[in-house]
């Protein structure tokens, strides 16, 4: 039954990726995927930090919530196929700027979400 959890998640979280990405737009730089992968990344920190802090919340909310909506949210698919296109068009240093921007970025902001409901 957990696998309706995930994929009703699933389901949201790629459109509302989808959604941002749109939002966010198309340029020279993949700024839509570096949106939505810090975002998840701090949304993920603290969710998981909040659910440790309370009495264990459902294990059919953590599916829905962190696997499904949160890991289609996510991409790190797309964040590879984006780091591989800049240094096919030979822009190494943008692509460079990206991957370690991205992998910073997200970790900082998933602690910092764990942080949020550490100190609360």
């Amino acid at each position: 039954m957990g696998y309706l959890y995930v994929a009703m998640g699933g389901a949201f979280g790629a459109v509302f990726r989808y959604l941002s990405m749109n939002l966010i737009g198309l340029s020279n730089f993949p700024y839509g995927t570096f949106f939505v992968n810090i975002t998840g990344s701090f949304l993920i920190g603290m969710f998981l930090s909040y659910e440790s802090g309370v009495q264990s919340l459902p294990q059919e909310l953590k599916l829905l919530i962190v696997v499904g909506f949160l890991g289609a949210f996510t991409t790190f698919s797309t964040f590879s196929m984006d780091s591989i296109h800049l240094i096919q068009k030979s822009e190494y240093f943008k692509a460079i700027a990206y991957v370690t921007g991205s992998l910073a970025l997200s970790f900082s902001a998933f602690i910092i979400g764990m942080q949020i409901f550490k100190q609360s």
